[in-house]
């Protein structure tokens, strides 16, 4: 399911962020975040198949995810050979049908199964060995455990006073951070860049190794100055995924894995390299 990534990182203002209650609110022209939060009995995803202790779970994370890109949760019996136990379940979600392209759904899929995977240990319940989505099935495995509970508020807060600096440093500009709680507090971040190209292929690398690793989980999301899609990754306890625009690959700053033949096209800030005797 996941490609390697080489380095991850989270980029936003160097705001402390909102606690994840109350309504959802929009950002500010001074870098506040938007904090992410549908009320439980408000949320629209359509849950299958779940006792009422599992719904309740799903619900909490939902809530502090959004049910704006999830279409329906189904829990279900574990296929065989992936669980140890005839009572371990699974979780198949669908997003929501036209979505925005980008890698944001399969991200939220992600945190809400790792929720639930987590909270079900901690209560005694099923244990959740797996989670389908369209394309993929993926094992939720015991390092989404080990994991938990380390993005805290305090860890997020020293980011991102620590990234305000590094972000302006790199000729990059914030546009949009969100803060989620499905279970820790994760952020989605929206960055702007001038030239997608050189930042991608000259300023990306220094800006990841400076900023160090990240304080929990994340979806990054570069755009242009028309707003469009440069390149994505996002991490979450389970595993972690890139994705570059295909002519732009050639300045990936990720480290990938990638079929064998494979070439990328050659990035637009770096000269042709000329053959013997030209």
């Amino acid at each position: 399911m996941s490609q390697v990534m080489r380095l991850v990182l989270l980029a936003l203002v160097g705001t402390p962020f909102l606690a994840a209650c109350g309504a959802a609110q929009e950002s500010s022209a001074s870098g506040e975040p938007t904090v992410v939060y549908v009320s439980a009995s408000d949320v629209t995803t359509k849950i299958v198949g779940a006792t009422p202790k599992q719904e309740e779970i799903l619900r909490e994370a939902l809530s502090g995810v959004g049910d704006e890109r999830i279409d329906m949760i189904t829990v279900e019996e574990a296929e065989p050979g992936w669980g140890s136990s005839p009572d371990d379940v699974a979780l198949d979600i669908s997003p929501r049908p036209k979505g925005p392209p980008s890698m944001r759904a399969s991200w939220d899929a992600w945190l809400v199964a790792d929720a639930f995977a987590v909270r079900s240990r901690e209560l005694g319940l099923p244990s959740v060995v797996y989670m389908a989505y369209p394309g993929e099935a993926s094992a939720i495995g015991e390092a989404a455990h080990e994991m938990a509970r380390r993005g805290t508020k305090e860890k997020v807060d020293a980011f991102a006073r620590r990234i305000e600096v590094e972000s302006k440093r790199a000729g990059a500009q914030v546009h949009e951070i969100e803060v989620l709680k499905p279970l820790d507090y994760a952020l989605a971040i929206t960055i702007r860049v001038p030239d997608p190209a050189e930042f991608l292929d000259q300023r990306a690398p220094q800006l990841f190794e400076r900023l160090g690793e990240p304080p929990g989980d994340f979806d990054l999301l570069f755009v242009d100055s028309e707003g469009s899609r440069i390149a994505e990754n996002w991490h979450a306890l389970s595993g972690g995924s890139v994705w570059v625009r295909p002519d732009l690959d050639g300045c990936s700053p990720y480290l990938v894995s990638r079929p064998v033949l494979y070439k990328p096209p050659p990035c637009p800030t770096r000269k042709p390299v000329k053959s013997a005797g030209e």
